[in-house]
Parts: C-alpha cells; structure tokens; sequence
C-alpha cells in the first residue's frame, strides 16, 4: 500500500512480491534490494485524481444561498518508486485531462507539484506484460528521477530539470561502461521473464470496437 514515508525503514527492503491469477503474496526473502516488489492493488494515479473531490459547497443563509469554492491542496508530494507501467498509466491520464484544447486546473496543479523518481522494474511477476505493451520494464519518459537497482549500486537517469537538481547536491560518480551493461542486462532478462505476453497490439482499438457487446434497450 503506498503511504508517507519518513525514512529508508518504511521502504520494502528485502521483500519480494508473488502475483499469479488470483494470487498475491508479499515475501521477505532478506536481501538488501530496496524495490523488488511489483504494483499491488493501489494506483498512483489516485493522487491526481482521487475517487472524491469537493469542488464547493453551496451554503444558505436566511433567504440567501452561497456557494463556497473548496480549496484544493497544492503541497508538493514526491512519489518514490513508480514502475514504468504505472507512470505510463499516468501519462495516459495526462491525455485525458491536459489536452491543449482543455485541461483540469485541479489535475494540472497536482501534477505540477509532484515528483517522480520512477524504479526499472528487474523482477517481474506472474501477471505482468509491460514488455509487449511497450511501457516497461524501462522508464523512457515522464520521471524526474529514475534509478535501476543493481546488487551494490543504483544507476540513475535525470528526467527533469527537478531532478537535475535534486542530484547537484548529492555525491555520485559516472557510471562505468560495466554498470550499463548489467543494467541493460537486468532489463533484457525481466523481458524474458514476463508471466504474459500480449499479441501484436497495432489493431487492439478495431478488435475492441468490433467486439462490442450488443446495446440494450
């Protein structure tokens, strides 16, 4: 369940997750690997456009009514280890809602004021088939940050002018041409250990659309 943290314990060090169809099992294996599990019921999308939002509130008073605009929250909110698959769900989110025709000024605030240190994810599960969607298991786009978390050492990629930022002030090396490559390998071996596999997903909107259930009246 994602949740506030505050320091390196509330983060899933040494745990493993186990999904199959129907399945769901956390497993505390004990190594020293930060973010080995995968996405669980929850959504990060939910942060930018939650199940409920006041928007006003209309208040009478004697013969009069007011309406009261409710104020949004606009605190920053850092979200630490978003897999690929799921910041590709929220830059389809961002489609929908930050068109240049229109956008939600609630949504667009939110998204403004967050960042975004995205995890390439290295240990898929039973259920997963980010590869042949294209949105995983390497982060391409959308993060700030994005780090791939080898035995000893995490390889990180700057995304942003936040991140760059963020990183000014920390110690670190470049990475040496044997990182990248175990790195690369770690991503090229998770493709293989996929639990599914979608076909070619070109005419996925006409097999959709074709396959409607009848309307009813």
């Amino acid at each position: 369940m994602y949740g506030p943290i505050q320091d390196l314990q509330d983060l899933p060090r040494g745990y493993t997750s186990e999904q199959q169809p129907g399945q769901y099992r956390l497993i505390n294996s004990g190594h020293p690997r930060y973010f080995d599990i995968t996405p669980g019921p929850q959504s990060w999308k939910q942060y930018f456009f939650p199940a409920t939002t006041t928007l006003f509130q209309v208040v009478r008073n004697a013969d009069e009514w007011k309406i009261e605009e409710s104020e949004q929250p606009d605190s920053p909110i850092a979200m630490i280890g978003v897999r690929p698959c799921e910041l590709a769900a929220i830059l389809v989110q961002d489609r929908v809602f930050l068109r240049e025709e229109w956008n939600d000024s609630i949504y667009r605030t939110r998204r403004q004021n967050a960042f975004i240190m995205a995890v390439n994810c290295l240990h898929p599960c039973g259920t997963c088939f980010c590869a042949s969607m294209g949105t995983g298991p390497k982060a391409t786009t959308g993060f700030d940050i994005s780090l791939t978390e080898l035995e000893d050492v995490f390889l990180l990629e700057i995304g942003s002018e936040a991140g760059r930022m963020l990183v000014a002030g920390l110690p670190y090396q470049p990475a040496s041409a044997f990182l990248l490559q175990s790195a690369n390998k770690g991503i090229d071996e998770a493709v293989k250990h996929m639990g599914r596999q979608l076909p070619d997903t070109q005419e996925l909107p006409e097999l959709l659309l074709s396959n409607l259930p009848p309307a009813m009246g």
